[in-house]
C-alpha cells in the first residue's frame, strides 16, 4: 500500500469513528508540527529562513519579523 492509499484508508477510518472534523487527531498533528518546527530551529538560521519561504513567507515578511523582534 502506498502513502496515498494509506491516507485514504486512514481518512475513512476517522470518518467511521465520527471524527469528520479531525478533532481526535488534533493533538497528534500538533505534536508532529511541533517536532518539525524544533528540527528546523535546531538546524540554524538558513534552515529557518528556508522553512519560512516554503511556508509562504516573503522576504519582506521575514524582514518585518526580524524588525519586530528588535523593537
Amino acid at each position: 500500500m502506498n502513502e496515498q492509499e494509506a491516507a485514504i484508508r486512514a481518512t475513512e477510518l476517522a470518518k467511521k469513528h465520527d471524527d469528520k472534523d479531525g478533532a481526535r487527531l488534533d493533538d497528534a498533528v500538533h505534536d508532529v508540527a511541533s517536532a518539525i518546527g524544533s528540527a528546523v530551529n535546531n538546524n540554524g538560521l538558513e534552515a529557518q529562513v528556508e522553512f519560512l519561504f516554503l511556508g509562504g513567507y516573503t522576504e519582506e515578511e521575514i524582514e518585518q519579523l526580524l524588525n519586530d523582534a528588535v523593537e
